[in-house]
């Protein structure tokens, strides 16, 4: 986001959403990018269904992250935390759509330090979420044994700005170059391994042409970029 979107975070870091799922409801060009990624709040029922339900694979269940179990992986959006200038966040309400194509919505996300294993399903567990102040901090024992500081901070994230396109049944399948700038970004900041797993099991539009056009968008962003470093 940052490049294609011409930004310069002041900070970022991993960061988890509990009760909400990542959505694929903005509506996109059918056959070259079908759709685009949202967050949505969890209804009562698809937190229950995440709660009981437990669609781990085989190789899940046997890596040392387990199956998900509770709400660590299905009831929450595991994903990055910006913090950005007023400039670069007014930037990106324009050309995200805000607010034809989205919403802002705020929310409370839980900090983590990314270590590609179970970092971030440490610091939910030791976070309050029935509690859950705007800004509180908890100590946790990560996956490699190290005490860690986590923070509960408020935050934005962009949902449908259309509320008939919230509903899980009106998703549409992404395209595999969108999947794939999503699942870079995922391994990029080493968020929990299982979670990494469970976007890359995401079905994806097969119909669509080239596979689609996100990646190309990127390079071509970040070429740009290199460009504009060397010329100064």
């Amino acid at each position: 986001m940052t490049k294609l979107r011409k930004l310069n975070p002041i900070a970022s870091t991993p960061a988890i959403l509990p009760n909400h799922r990542l959505a694929f409801n903005i509506p996109g060009s059918p056959f070259l990018e079908p759709s685009a990624a949202s967050v949505e709040p969890l209804t009562p029922e698809e937190r229950m269904e995440g709660l009981f339900g437990c669609d781990a694979d085989a190789d899940d269940a046997d890596s040392n992250d387990g199956c998900f179990i509770d709400e660590d992986y299905d009831n929450a959006v595991h994903g990055v935390l910006y913090k950005l200038s007023e400039e670069d966040f007014a930037k990106v309400c324009q050309t995200e759509g805000i607010p034809f194509a989205y919403r802002l919505h705020r929310c409370r996300v839980i900090l983590y330090n990314g270590d590609g294993k179970m970092a971030g399903r440490d610091a939910m567990l030791a976070t309050n979420n029935s509690t859950f102040d705007p800004i509180s901090a908890a100590k946790y024992t990560s996956s490699n044994s190290k005490e860690c500081d986590t923070l509960v901070v408020s935050a934005f994230t962009l949902r449908a700005a259309q509320t008939e396109f919230r509903r899980k049944e009106r998703d549409i399948k992404p395209s595999r170059s969108y999947l794939n700038v999503l699942l870079r970004g995922a391994r990029e900041y080493c968020l929990d391994g299982a979670y990494v797993r469970k976007l890359e099991r995401i079905q994806i539009d097969p119909n669509v042409i080239g596979g689609g056009i996100s990646e190309l968008l990127l390079e071509v962003a970040e070429r740009q970029e290199s460009i504009n470093k060397f010329f100064g």
